[in-house]
């Protein structure tokens, strides 16, 4: 996987009252006996958090979404940094790249690497290092010490806790959509298709793979460019910087969505458990499309498994009257989603079958070319 050019400078290392601590960082520091507790960020350290070397006491360090931002070099100057000044240190870190807009024509993301690869590059500066278990799968939490039952259970129980207050905040968000659908309404396949006759489309998947191409400036060069899911941007030069429209089953932040100038967003998962799952706000902005129950059933009904993002996206769009369709970033399950980078591909879909339809599709539409 690349690794982009580094975008922060060096974070820095300051005191921090443990008392203030996430619960998480304190179950670690509880854990290992820490009676300090230094923080590494990137904010200006002031005068009255700079550390003294020589006080005494187990010092922890606390690295909470760091070390991610960085490139392999200045990683490597992190952890030293960490090491000289505490016994015992604590990572949480992003496994997958940044939904934003690029930075630099990069991912603002430098280094996105699974668990184990994390765990085997801080152990080599600590001498040991252990994954805790039971975080959200967007992170990967790693600790410089022996994860014992006590600390595996407070984990876990404060993970159980985030589970509920993070129900609680679905549900309100529910509520709140249904009343905004009924107000606002969503808007039709037809208007949506009318809205690409004669225009030229991009469709950019997802595949890890495109990162090794460079599609960037055909892509942008579209009047229209659709993304799927999380849309991510690993670079300009491979993936291109717009993003006008976005085919998803994943819910999208407001701020994500302005950030990346979307204008319209389609959502295609049609199973109950995701329905209930999208925001307030997209009902609210009257950008939304529910994708068609119909062309659900029948594509299931056609690939004998549920239908990918992707080949939703390819199906609603070579319905349209535009007047050319690029496919890019879609190699069919061949590499792993940049949408989780870490993670195997999901066994509910058959992109044999998916591959399959998408060639016969092609080959019978002059106006659908597709760019492996």
């Amino acid at each position: 996987m690349r690794v982009s050019q580094m975008f922060r400078p060096d974070p820095v290392l300051y005191q921090h009252a443990l008392g203030e601590a996430p619960d998480w960082v304190g179950a670690v520091a509880e854990s290992v006996g820490a009676t300090r507790l230094i923080e590494q960020g990137f904010r200006a350290r002031i005068d009255d958090e700079r550390i003294a070397d020589s006080e005494a006491g187990v010092a922890l360090v606390a690295s909470d979404r760091v070390l991610h931002w960085l490139d392999d070099a200045a990683i490597d100057r992190a952890l030293d940094a960490a090491f000289r000044v505490a016994s015992f240190g604590v990572f949480r870190i992003a496994t997958r790249y940044s939904a934003g807009p690029l930075v630099g024509g990069r991912n603002e993301f430098a280094s996105v690497h699974d668990a184990e690869w994390w765990r085997q590059r801080i152990a080599a500066v600590f001498g040991h290092a252990e994954t805790i278990e039971n975080t959200p799968r967007e992170y990967c939490v790693i600790v410089t010490a022996p994860v014992d039952a006590a600390l595996a259970a407070k984990v876990a129980d404060l993970q159980r806790c985030a589970k509920r207050r993070a129900t609680w905040a679905r549900r309100r968000q529910r509520l709140a959509g249904r009343l905004w659908r009924l107000v606002r309404g969503t808007v039709s396949e037809r208007r949506l298709l009318r809205e690409l006759a004669g225009k030229h489309v991009a469709l950019v998947g997802n595949a890890v793979s495109l990162a090794e191409r460079d599609y960037g400036p055909a892509i942008d060069a579209a009047d229209v460019v659709v993304r799927c899911n999380r849309g991510i941007l690993v670079a300009e030069y491979s993936h291109g910087s717009r993003t006008d429209w976005v085919v998803t089953g994943l819910p999208i932040s407001r701020a994500t969505a302005e950030s990346r100038g979307i204008q319209r967003m389609v959502w295609v998962s049609r199973r109950a458990k995701m329905m209930r799952n999208i925001p307030a706000w997209m009902f609210a902005s009257g950008r939304l499309h529910m994708f068609s129950k119909a062309r659900d059933v029948h594509l299931a009904r056609e690939l004998g498994k549920i239908a990918s993002t992707g080949m939703k996206a390819i199906d609603l769009l070579a319905a349209s009257n535009c007047a050319r369709l690029d496919i890019y970033g879609f190699d069919f399950g061949a590499s792993h989603s940049a949408s989780q980078p870490t993670r195997p591909m999901s066994p509910d879909h058959d992109f044999d079958a998916e591959r399959r339809r998408a060639l016969s599709l092609i080959e019978a539409d002059a106006r659908l070319h597709w760019h492996p």
